[in-house]
């Protein structure tokens, strides 16, 4: 038996990602630009190509939100749920897509 393994490609980053202090006290805004879909440019690169179906926001490593919405737009993060001190060093927005 021979097994082959065939890439995938990932799904593109959402664009433009910014944060900023939320409307309410204790709170972040994220926002993105959307996923554009891709166009294949023969049967085989449509195999490949799989929808992108929301977004997931991770602060400091950790998934903290999950839009299932390929349309979304934004998050807002509540910084005291993040932990004891509500500090945030980092945040990642990655655009999810059909297995």
């Amino acid at each position: 038996m021979m097994l082959c393994a065939v890439a995938v490609p990932l799904p593109d980053a959402p664009l433009g990602v910014q944060v900023e202090a939320g409307p309410q006290r204790g709170t972040l805004l994220v926002t993105w630009t959307p996923v554009p879909d891709k166009k294949p440019v023969d049967e085989e690169a449509a195999a490949l190509i799989r929808a992108i179906t929301g977004y997931a926001v991770y602060v400091d490593g950790t998934m903290v939100k999950q839009l299932d919405s390929p349309s979304g737009q934004y998050s807002f993060v509540v910084i005291c749920a993040l932990g004891p001190l509500g500090y945030v060093h980092g945040v990642v927005v990655l655009a999810l897509e059909t297995q």
